[in-house]
């Protein structure tokens, strides 16, 4: 289980938990001299140090992490010993300072010594789990969502039981995304429920889910508010949902004309022969969105094809959301992203909290196409804005799930 405890007891068994499940695959990022438990040239030395191991761990467990640090400080002079002794000492700083006691060590330990992202795992369920109890429903979501994506059934239980209607509606988007099944029915039955209500954010997390929900989204066309509308159709279009079209074209009358705009575009994007907006003629729109809308058809199709120019050149759009959404395309289709990475790392930057937020959600897309940054992301575990941290340590998690699981 990574779902930490607030409380000293829980914090104590994340540590065990995450770096015991971890040591076997970091022995596998080590050499031979920079890792090796007890079993040395050396065999006395051997037992010493798995001896002050076993010491160090079990004050741990008594609630004597200060001592665990002193044991474990003392054995990372061993170089037989080094990297279970800061696996140890990470543990006791957790249990003493937090996540950020946590990484503080660890940082003193990779100036002379290579990145491990297993180490720095129980580091990120830490930061994770102390914003799993949050007390903004939002944040708290997003941490547990973030545990339970890489299987943690205390985190995933914790989801179901939101403690108010923002915690639950929160909690139901989350998981969808995961492919709940009891969640997403709850969404469907909320999107075709009419209402004045915005639905646009159970829709995306429909979307997410999958094109299983492409005919309750579809019935979002009839929604009273305008923005159901509006993403039921992009939606539609992301899902490449064909057989939606009928339901799509009874809606170019649509009172709206940014709806009406919007399900001819979707229409055109679905390759409707019918439709009375083409790709090529939203590829030249003046309006950045509907350009990245329109070639976003293309990315699917061709990694390398000519919609990489398209995109690039909103990289330096005025809008600095469209620059990161055109960033987000180049990430995931670009058969060399390297141009939306680079945009990404400047997004990180910028002033506005709004856009760095963004530009943190899509650091696990940079794990997905096999450039992980643990730099990066050490650094915003540190970041004022609790979503930055959130994306960060979702990111080092992603970078050893395949290995952990």
């Amino acid at each position: 289980m990574l779902f930490p405890s607030s409380s000293r007891a829980g914090r104590f068994l994340i540590a065990v938990a995450l770096v015991s499940s971890s040591s076997a695959a970091a022995a596998q990022s080590q050499t031979a001299t920079a890792r090796s438990p007890a079993v040395s040239s050396a065999p006395g030395v051997g037992r010493i140090a798995a001896a002050s191991l076993a010491r160090g761990w079990a004050a741990l467990r008594e609630g004597r992490p200060a001592e665990a640090v002193r044991i474990g400080t003392a054995l990372l002079k061993d170089p037989w010993s080094s990297h279970d002794a800061i696996a140890l000492c990470i543990a006791a700083s957790l249990e003493q300072g937090g996540a950020t006691a946590g990484l503080d060590i660890y940082e003193r330990w990779v100036t002379s010594h290579a990145e491990d992202p297993y180490l720095l795992r129980v580091v990120a369920a830490s930061a994770l789990g102390e914003l799993a109890v949050s007390t903004e429903p939002r944040l708290r979501v997003a941490a547990l969502a973030a545990l339970a994506a890489e299987g943690d059934t205390g985190a995933r239980q914790a989801l179901t039981t939101g403690d108010t209607a923002e915690a639950r509606a929160e909690s139901d988007d989350a998981l969808a995304r995961l492919g709940d099944a009891a969640a997403i029915a709850r969404l469907e039955a909320f999107v075709a429920s009419g209402g004045a209500r915005d639905k646009s954010h159970a829709i995306r997390a429909l979307t997410a889910a999958g094109s299983g929900s492409a005919a309750a989204i579809a019935a979002a066309l009839n929604d009273p508010a305008p923005p159901s509308r509006i993403g039921a159709a992009n939606a539609l279009a992301e899902l490449g949902a064909t057989a939606q079209i009928p339901a799509l074209r009874d809606h170019l009358n649509d009172s709206e004309p940014a709806v009406r705009f919007m399900v001819s575009a979707a229409l055109a994007r679905l390759d409707d022969p019918q439709s009375s907006v083409t790709l090529e003629s939203l590829a030249t729109h003046p309006i950045g969105d509907m350009r990245l809308f329109a070639v976003a058809a293309q990315a699917d199709k061709n990694a390398d094809g000519a919609w990489i120019s398209i995109v690039e050149a909103l990289l330096q759009d005025p809008d600095p959301l469209l620059r990161v959404r055109a960033a987000e395309l180049l990430i995931r289709r670009a058969g060399d992203p390297a141009s939306g990475r680079a945009a990404l790392l400047t997004a990180l930057s910028d002033p506005n909290p709004a856009v760095r937020s963004e530009a943190a959600a899509l650091l696990p897309e940079l794990v997905d196409r096999g450039r992980p940054d643990l730099a990066l992301f050490r650094r915003l575990l540190r970041d004022p804005l609790p979503e930055t941290r959130i994306a960060a340590a979702r990111a080092l998690l992603r970078t050893t799930r395949e290995k952990t699981r």
